[in-house]
């Protein structure tokens, strides 16, 4: 199915990141009509402001995002590549975006998915998260109300354990 076959409504979050060197937030799909449980039409992903609000992430310019139904990845357009397992009712999936390394990768129930896009230019992104099945309900964690399921502080420490490193070669 492509980008132009599906229609809105689609919701995002409009909260700015804090300007930090990673940012990671979750959010897990709690429930979903029945008819449209095997359509997971779940997109989670990051945005700039001059993305608009009524297409999955990562099918506009300057958005990126990994979608439920087909596991796919998309950047810029309705083309996707694949990336992941599906995903969908009561799954947790995480995004991050690594501004040091212009990285952003996913997880899915904690479990890191490998990186998703590289080269990522430092310029301010938004989480986004966009639905398409009637009735579903996702909760979103941006890591003030409750841990993470996938270990985002290793994680860091990780990284900037192998920049001293490189630091120090």
């Amino acid at each position: 199915m492509t980008s132009d076959e599906i229609k809105p409504p689609f919701y995002n979050i409009d909260y700015a990141f804090a300007f930090e060197e990673r940012h990671y937030m979750s959010t897990n799909a709690i429930e979903a009509d029945r008819f449209w449980l095997k359509c997971r039409f779940i997109g989670v992903g990051l945005c700039s402001s001059s993305v608009s609000l009524n297409k999955l992430p990562g099918w506009e310019k300057n958005s990126y995002g990994y979608h439920g139904d087909d596991g796919c990845i998309f950047k810029g357009s309705g083309a996707g590549q694949n990336y992941g397992p599906t995903f969908g009712n009561k799954d947790t999936v995480g995004c991050c975006y690594n501004m040091a390394e212009g990285t952003v990768f996913y997880t899915k129930n904690g479990v890191h998915q490998g990186i998703a896009f590289s080269n990522i230019t430092s310029q301010p992104m938004y989480p986004a998260i966009g639905l398409r099945s009637p009735g579903e309900v996702v909760v979103v964690n941006l890591g003030t109300s409750a841990p993470f399921m996938f270990d985002i502080d290793s994680y860091v420490r990780d990284c900037k354990t192998a920049a001293l490193n490189t630091i120090r070669q």
